[in-house]
This record gives structure tokens, sequence and C-alpha cells, in this order.
């Protein structure tokens, strides 16, 4: 549906079946990146047990369990590689970093935001402040559930 499509994960496993996956689509573009508040840091992510990338994070990293690191990248520096002013959609389910990488952030440059809020990872207090944030520069146009959500830009 998309001229071009931005895709970042982390977890290295899920990153090379996307990788094979997408072989044949031109407009996809794939990064190996953790989003976050920060570009360049090194990261720990809990190794997937299940086979699930979904039970990777940065929040449940353990010296007990094995782990593997990603380097991060912030949404400002999306923009600059990538070279573009304005995105049209954009899709995070995070485990958790969905704070880090929206909060404080400049997203009056964003039509449409669908995410997965963990609210486990992050906690009311952080979860609260999110939505407040996000309050600002989008609507809720639809909830799944407590956790998936559907925002659109604010009319100005």
């Amino acid at each position: 549906f998309f001229e071009n499509v931005y895709a970042y994960e982390a977890v290295s496993a899920t990153y090379s079946v996307a990788k094979e996956n997408l072989k044949d689509k031109d407009n996809v573009i794939l990064y190996n990146l953790a989003v976050s508040n920060n570009s360049g840091d090194k990261v720990k992510l809990s190794a997937c047990e299940s086979g699930l990338s979904g039970d990777s994070s940065i929040y449940n990293v353990t010296e007990k369990k094995p782990y593997e690191l990603c380097t991060t990248i912030d949404l400002e520096k999306i923009y600059e590689d990538n070279n573009f002013d304005h995105i049209d959609y954009i899709k995070i389910d995070c485990e958790g970093s969905e704070y880090d990488f929206l909060m404080n952030k400049d997203l009056s440059r964003i039509s449409f935001l669908v995410m997965e809020l963990h609210d486990g990872y992050l906690g009311e207090q952080k979860t609260d402040k999110l939505l407040k944030y996000l309050d600002i520069f989008f609507d809720l146009k639809m909830k799944i559930g407590d956790h998936i959500l559907f925002f659109s830009q604010k009319e100005v």
C-alpha cells in the first residue's frame, strides 16, 4: 500500500527471517536496529527462549539468561538516514521501548501511528505519561483490547 516501507527489527533471528521473506520486495528497506531514545547505543536484548521475538526486550534481561546485543536508532536518525521529513504511517511493536522511542520527540510529522503498548514493561506511570504525550499530536481512533492503539494526526 506504500511506495516505501522502512522496517527496524532488533532481534537478529527475526531480522534474518524478515530479510529472507522480503528478498523480492524492492520497496522494503530492512534494518537490524532497536528503536530507542538515542542512536548508536548498544543494548542487551533478552534471547527468545520461546522462539517468539515478542519475548525479547531490553526490560527482561538477566545475566542468567542468554541475550544478544543490538545497536539503537532514534526517531531523528530515522528521518535523517532515510532523507524524509514526513512519515505517513508508523507501526510500533518494540516490546517496551515505545516510551523511550516516542516520548519528548517531535511527532507532528507523522500522519498515522499504530502501536502495541507494553504497559507490563513500562508500568502505570510511564504508560499514562506516554498516552498524555501522544494526545498532544494524535487523536485515538481505535483500540483493540488495552494494548493495540490506532491514532491519527490531530487536525490543525
